[in-house]
């Protein structure tokens, strides 16, 4: 008879397949002691010998009725706080929620609805409606729903409660703190709950996201899924991306963890800053291989444009071409074109002042060459840039940051990681230097097979984008 305390590897497989065709989650091998600690607690609730008597259990009719949903609390991950990843909220106040209400009214016409997609216990939900709150107060009428959603029943019973233990909410703003918590009467318990008012904003339900249906009858504005995608493989995280677009009304914004990337991925939404995306207006896609568009000023969604050699007031523009590990400054009106293959271009523009910046740059190769020309490579182009508008009085919240190329056209050097090719790893170093240098990534059309080429209107900010079929661009 097997111990209580090992898994066959049979058991494993069949547990690991079951939980992958129910949640979508792979359990590699390497994960097989987690899945036998966390289970053994249930061989004991359950007075079973072995994980095989738990499997037979599991596995008919009484176990899928009365075990699946313990099963499902124990093996999935609810790591989460208030305002984790304070960027995206700040991204969330400063530039969706004015954008969504300007455009289309959102929490106006009707209520704005932001879904947390894997809720965990509370945090994320409790946290967007605090910011929604706020925005909610300078903002007369406006109205929000958030819907939150969990596979696991043990968490969103905790989340639905609202009680917190006082360390868990030290990331949240003292005023915050004063408006939407609660203290205990009893002092040394050292809890707090969340406002009754808030709560009812927030609406909690259970959800499976490999169920065919989501229960979401109207299209939603903003989803928060941060850190979810990263425990589904490959095909499961496009499809369930897939799905996310259809409910997401046009002009929508997605929120994803820092480790979670739409890199690789056939999927119709474009990025409006490091791991956010967003759903064009037009319902179209800008994603590889798709053709071509013109970005413009102050939006990343593409538009159909011919190249123009004049301002709209007759003036000629002064013309450039850009060649691998060059960059370009302009205060005067100019048409910057590049070519790009593996590597990428990186554009910035300022509103107030008219002047762009462009960079067609190169990612380091070779063990550990420097940079001896002080801008061909990604990050030091990058921070060249940056420096030109400080040094114009621009701040860096006011550049409009635009990223392109990197396609799929070489393979990686030996000082890439894993089997990168080089316009993945040129991608990721700059999506890397853009966020540490706090700028604000306002569009990008990055990845897939084909080339590119740039029109780059210094004055405006917009590119026109032409794909080059077949791979014939050769620039690196």
């Amino acid at each position: 008879m097997v111990s209580a305390s090992v898994m066959s590897d049979r058991d494993f497989k069949r547990l690991g397949a079951f939980i992958y065709d129910h949640c979508g989650i792979k359990i590699s091998p390497a994960k097989k002691p987690m899945l036998e600690a966390r289970l053994q607690r249930r061989l004991r609730g359950l007075s079973l010998k072995s994980f095989g008597e738990y499997c037979d259990y599991l596995f008919g009719p009484r176990g899928m009725e009365e075990e699946l949903v313990r099963m499902i609390d124990l093996v999935t991950t609810n790591k989460t706080d208030f305002f984790r990843e304070p960027s995206h909220f700040d991204y969330l106040r400063e530039n969706c929620l004015s954008e969504l209400v300007d455009a289309g009214r959102a929490g106006f016409r009707k209520k704005l609805t932001v879904w947390s997609a894997g809720c965990s216990t509370g945090e994320e939900p409790y946290t967007l409606a605090m910011v929604l709150s706020e925005f909610a107060e300078t903002h007369p009428g406006f109205q929000y729903t958030v819907i939150a959603t969990d596979i696991s029943t043990r968490v969103l019973a905790t989340a639905a409660l609202g009680v917190y233990e006082t360390d868990r909410i030290g990331p949240v703003p003292l005023a915050m703190k004063k408006k939407y918590l609660l203290k205990s009467r009893d002092k040394s318990n050292g809890l707090v709950r969340i406002t009754p008012e808030l709560r009812a904003h927030v609406k909690f339900r259970r959800l499976n996201f490999m169920d065919g249906d989501f229960g979401l009858r109207e299209p939603v504005d903003i989803i928060f899924c941060r850190n979810v995608i990263i425990y589904f493989d490959k095909p499961t995280q496009e499809n369930l991306l897939h799905r996310f677009h259809r409910h997401l009304a046009p002009g929508g914004y997605i929120f994803l963890g820092h480790s979670e990337t739409l890199f690789g991925m056939d999927v119709p939404l474009v990025q409006a800053a490091p791991t956010i995306y967003r759903k064009p207006r037009g319902g179209g896609h800008m994603g590889a291989d798709k053709g071509g568009g013109t970005f413009g000023p102050a939006t990343g969604n593409p538009r159909t444009a011919e190249v123009a050699e004049t301002t709209p007031t007759g003036e000629t523009l002064a013309q450039v071409y850009l060649r691998p590990g060059e960059r370009h400054f302009a205060e005067n009106p100019t048409l910057v074109t590049t070519v790009l293959g593996s590597c990428v271009s990186v554009t910035m523009h300022s509103r107030r002042l008219a002047a762009g910046a462009i960079c067609h740059a190169l990612l380091p190769e070779g063990n550990g060459e420097k940079d001896t020309v002080g801008f061909r490579y990604v990050d030091s182009s990058i921070r060249r840039m940056v420096g030109w508008f400080d040094r114009l009085g621009v701040r860096r919240r006011d550049i409009e940051v635009k990223l392109f190329g990197g396609a799929d056209l070489l393979k990686a050097a030996a000082t890439c990681a894993g089997n990168a090719t080089v316009g993945h790893s040129n991608i990721e170093m700059a999506i890397k230097t853009i966020e540490s240098e706090k700028l604000r990534l306002l569009a990008s059309d990055v990845g897939g097979n084909a080339g590119r080429k740039l029109y780059f209107y210094s004055h405006t900010g917009e590119v026109l984008v032409r794909r080059i079929p077949d791979g014939s661009a050769h620039a690196r």
